[in-house]
């Protein structure tokens, strides 16, 4: 509290005495020394990943400094013409997706621009391709434990569904990500409600945004500083706004309290209508591609890794590739004959 109450006061110097003033960056840090002789190391550097933006490093203990942003969170969403973030942009289209991580951006362009129905679902199915999913089973996945764990499930769930039992391969994702959710919470002490099927899910999302909020975002990699600025910048519209995990993590987080595990929603894919017999036409392959992108931004909110890993063993990879092409095969010459 003690050191909020500094970080606020400093702020409110800088807002209301020195940013009215059209002084350089040597005259702010003169300024702001001449009020509170106190600070020591103070220094002027650009923070963010995505968007970079000055701000005022003022060092308080080892590896932690505070950061005063000489712009506003609203003068730096207008410098960078940021109305809103893909994520937004994503859940607010006719597709209400969650925003997926380890495929280019420019796909999920395309299927924002792409019509909901049978031309959503084939850009979909080229996205989550045999091999693709084959890649994500034998590399991205076997980085992360709780997947491991998971990852005969996650393998018999992509099965039903190249053998045409969607319903199935659905009903198994849904326990699936609320399995790993649980474990997550259970191997790292993060509190969590066992009765409930969404506090595990909500825990998990809480507690992956902080973390990389402050150890990702808001660090300063060359000297290995973590920052603490003004709660305005805290503001998750725009965190998000301003920088790719945070959007994938809130967008997850508002899919599956909007959508997901809302007891009423009439969403499509909803837990709650699903495994209580209410939707009887969940079993659509749009519907497995949903959850199965669930499952990705899962596992990018456990490893805080944007970047997929390829399989260890290429002929392992390419054989379990064929493998789910040929039982694509023969549910398609079943159906035929």
């Amino acid at each position: 509290m003690k050191s909020e109450k500094k970080l606020n006061s400093y702020y409110l110097y800088f807002v209301n005495v020195i940013k009215k003033n059209s002084f350089n960056d040597e005259e702010i840090l003169r300024e702001l020394k001449d009020k509170f002789p106190d600070i020591h190391g103070e220094f002027i550097t650009e923070i963010g990943r995505h968007y970079e933006f000055k701000s005022i490093i003022i060092p308080i203990e080892d590896g932690i400094c505070y950061a005063i942003p000489l712009q506003t969170p609203d003068e730096i969403l207008l410098e960078n013409n940021i109305i809103e973030s893909m994520g937004e942009r994503l859940i607010n289209s006719e597709h209400k997706w969650v925003l997926p991580p380890f495929i280019e951006n420019y796909n999920v362009v395309k299927l924002m621009e792409t019509e909901h129905g049978i031309k959503a679902e084939k850009l979909l199915g080229s996205i989550y391709n045999p091999f693709y999913i084959a890649r994500q089973l034998l590399g991205t996945y076997q980085k992360i434990p709780e997947f491991v764990s998971h990852i005969l499930l996650i393998n018999e769930a992509v099965e039903s569904f190249f053998s045409k039992h969607t319903a199935s391969s659905i009903t198994l994702l849904l326990t699936i990500i609320e399995g790993i959710s649980r474990e997550y919470c259970e191997n790292n002490n993060i509190h969590f409600d066992n009765i409930g099927s969404t506090d595990a899910f909500k825990a998990v999302i809480r507690n992956r945004k902080q973390v990389w909020r402050d150890k990702v975002l808001f660090q300063i990699y060359k000297v290995k500083k973590f920052l603490k600025l003004p709660k305005d910048y805290y503001d998750e519209t725009f965190l998000r706004r301003i920088d790719e995990g945070m959007d994938l993590l809130i967008s997850y987080e508002n899919y599956g309290i909007d959508y997901l595990y809302k007891s009423n929603s009439e969403h499509p894919l909803n837990r709650h209508s699903i495994l209580h017999g209410v939707n009887k036409e969940y079993y659509t392959p749009t519907n497995f591609y949903r959850l199965f992108s669930c499952l990705e931004v899962l596992a990018f909110s456990i490893s805080l890794n944007p970047f997929y890993y390829s399989a260890d063993d290429f002929d392992e990879y390419k054989n379990l590739g064929q493998k789910f092409i040929k039982t694509i095969h023969f549910s398609e010459n079943n159906a035929e004959a």
